[in-house]
């Protein structure tokens, strides 16, 4: 590793000071020490460290406080923290990941285990850094193409390009989940959009996003967008996801691709199934709840319950939770900015599938529901096992 890489280790107690310093600096860190959290706050301010590993337990301002602060201070908000603490609850871990956390370890700590989470986060941190640089160099090439004449063979080139890796039909399954998500759309480009960010055992999550504009300005960013959640998920897992969490990978992602920036205006959702709770978390601007259905092909009536999370979208974002009903169907549609204007009540028996239905044949049928439209329309089911 040769030195690239600081790390501020704060604790009060000076035993464990010197146990983190031993172990990190026999691993190649550069090491740097803070006793309290005013202390912890002047040398983040001042060092810039790579990642810090913050003593949650200290007198006068504990780390929680200490991390709240740097969170909100644009100075030092990207940097990396893992709490340490002997506090081993749920509570407390999710108190410090919805702070903003990228971790939490307890103590005693094994010198091998805390090596490897730092090595992780300070690598996914590289790697966003580079999706961030990736996404500058492809902002760039986007104003260029804006500036060319319509029609170019440049532009048919590109234009090829983009239809070729959006995603306009999903279809997956695992022991939890049946899914299927289709996009039908009257000519290219498809700027309505299903994008799976994750089906692992009985989690599920992804976004859903639709253009306001069809043009493939939008069809570029929204694919930009695609590979940098992609990219975000795939650095930081997370053993379990609470409306905090997800709020925190929201707003990365509205900051990075901002509409105002590249003047594409989108709709965008963040959803996520827990199917051990049979619980869905739905964090959205612009668009619909989706549709529920027991397990006898019956409405599941309800409007969720409000969540409140911390952030600078709050005014626009709307945060819900619903409990789902075991074995139960969800149905998604979305066409820019409308919402779905026929009823599939009296088509429910025979839309809804069965555990061995063909999914993607059930999508098309109710998307033959719904008139046809200029716009892009798409249909996701998604199946409770």
């Amino acid at each position: 590793m040769g030195n690239q890489y600081t790390i501020l280790a704060v604790d009060d107690n000076p035993i464990n000071v010197k146990l983190l310093s031993r172990t990190l600096s026999n691993n190649s860190y550069d090491v740097i020490t803070a006793a309290s959290g005013p202390e912890a706050l002047k040398q983040a301010r001042e060092k810039q460290p790579d990642l810090i590993l913050l003593d949650v337990l200290m007198p006068g301002m504990d780390g929680y406080e200490v991390c709240k602060i740097l969170k909100d201070d644009e100075a030092s908000r990207h940097i990396p923290i893992i709490f340490l603490s002997a506090k081993n609850e749920t509570v407390d871990k999710a108190r410090g990941l919805a702070l903003g956390a990228v971790d939490y370890l307890t103590k005693p700590f094994d010198p091998v285990e805390i090596v490897a989470r730092i090595q992780t986060h300070l690598d996914a941190r590289r790697a966003v850094h580079e999706l961030s640089q990736l996404n500058e160099i492809l902002a760039g090439e986007l104003d260029d193409l804006r500036k060319q004449k319509k029609g170019e063979s440049s532009d048919g080139r590109l234009h090829s390009f983009v239809d070729k890796l959006l995603p306009v039909k999903t279809v997956a399954s695992n022991d939890y989940f049946q899914m299927c998500a289709y996009t039908k759309i009257q000519a290219p480009p498809a700027t309505t959009l299903f994008i799976p960010l994750l089906m692992d055992g009985q989690h599920l999550l992804y976004i859903l996003t639709g253009g306001f504009r069809k043009d493939y300005s939008t069809s570029l960013v929204q694919l930009m967008m695609q590979k940098y959640a992609e990219g975000l998920m795939s650095c930081g897992k997370q053993s379990f996801y609470n409306e905090q969490i997800l709020m925190n990978m929201l707003e990365k992602i509205l900051d990075a691709f901002s509409p105002d920036h590249y003047d594409t205006p989108f709709t965008i959702s963040l959803n996520y199934i827990n199917h051990l709770k049979n619980e869905y978390l739905n964090l959205s601007i612009h668009q619909p709840f989706p549709f529920i259905f027991d397990v006898n092909c019956d409405r599941f009536i309800g409007e969720g319950f409000p969540l409140v999370v911390e952030s600078r979208y709050t005014a626009i974002v709307r945060a819900r939770r619903f409990n789902l009903p075991a074995q139960g169907m969800m149905i998604h549609f979305l066409s820019g900015k409308d919402t779905l204007n026929v009823d599939i009540d009296f088509k429910r028996v025979d839309c809804i599938p069965g555990h061995n239905t063909d999914m993607e044949a059930v999508t098309k049928a109710l998307l033959d529901l719904v008139p046809d439209s200029s716009k892009d329309r798409l249909m996701t089911l998604i199946k409770l096992k």
